[in-house]
């Protein structure tokens, strides 16, 4: 289907409107775009990158029942915690290890929840 379009143009900045009329091809939209489900999974792979931990990159992505992203996160110290002055460590003493300071990705989704309330979930 190749239909045209026609567009006017109103220059309403003189007494008189200064009319353009011209004609552009009808494009038709792409096909081969990203589901939902595979943009939401970019987004949550993306976030994973900026996880400092050597060992484990992993990101989340919430998104409500209107495909809007209301939180996304990644594994990580809290927010405000210095991640130079904290373990990276994966074995030895516990306190000596990342696992009491390190935020799964999915509590760091909530708490960066973009509405900052229940309302964006």
């Amino acid at each position: 289907m190749n239909r045209e379009w026609t567009c006017v143009l109103f220059n309403s900045l003189y007494s008189l409107p200064d009319i353009k009329i011209f004609s552009m091809p009808s494009l038709q939209k792409r096909q081969n775009y990203i589901s939902w489900d595979e943009y939401f999974m970019g987004v949550a792979l993306l976030s994973a990158r900026r996880s400092k931990d050597p060992s484990t990159q992993v990101g989340a992505c919430i998104v409500n029942d209107k495909n809007k992203i209301v939180g996304a996160g990644y594994n990580g110290l809290p927010i405000g915690c210095d991640d130079d002055e904290f373990p990276w460590e994966k074995q030895g003493d516990f306190l000596q290890t990342k696992y009491p300071f390190i935020c799964h990705a999915e509590l760091n989704a909530i708490l960066n929840n973009y509405r900052y309330g229940s309302e964006g979930l």
